[in-house]
């Protein structure tokens, strides 16, 4: 009963880490959705400029290199964009999954609180009982001990009234001898 104590207590401290862990998840969960969110105006920022180019681009010549390069730009935060979606993705999953599980836990606990309650207090009680057993054996061992002395002198004591019993006998057997001599005598 001590081992499921010990286990509840130990599930209650992973209980106690599950949560810590979902709560840093969640703390990066918000960082990347601000981050996506910072590069999506960047983007949106970005194509206004590629429109605003495109539309240069008729103008002038060496305008065409940095609107090339812009686009290039462009193309890599709509790469780092869908990256980050993906990842965002990602990390909304394990949250949830991990939110689950820690529900899970929780009710789990919630459900298994009056049981370990329940065995606490058993517990106690079969300590108590244990050393009610430990005096009541204690008290039976001394008893016997007790017994076995007073059997050995009531062996001593029937011994020294079977002495004496030989002892009357003896000088009973004596008497009626004397007394057979005396009246043989008279």
């Amino acid at each position: 009963m001590e081992e499921s104590v010990q286990d509840l207590e130990k599930e209650v401290s992973d209980l106690k880490n599950s949560l810590a862990v979902s709560t840093a998840d969640n703390d990066k969960l918000k960082k990347m959705q601000a981050e996506k969110s910072s590069l999506e105006s960047e983007m949106k920022k970005m194509e206004e400029d590629f429109e605003e180019l495109k539309t240069k681009h008729a103008l002038s010549s060496a305008e065409s290199e940095e609107h090339k390069s812009l686009a290039a730009d462009f193309e890599e935060l709509k790469s780092k964009a869908a990256t980050l979606q993906t990842d965002l993705s990602a990390a909304q999953q394990l949250a949830a999954a991990r939110f689950k599980g820690l529900t899970d836990l929780k009710d789990h606990l919630q459900k298994v609180q009056p049981e370990l309650s329940s065995l606490r207090s058993e517990v106690a009680e079969l300590r108590i009982s244990k050393e009610e057993l430990t005096s009541t054996t204690a008290t039976v061992r001394r008893l016997e001990a007790r017994e076995r002395d007073l059997r050995s002198e009531i062996a001593i004591y029937k011994s020294q009234v079977s002495e004496k019993d030989t002892e009357i006998r003896a000088l009973n057997d004596k008497i009626a001898q004397d007394a057979s001599q005396r009246l043989a005598a008279e």
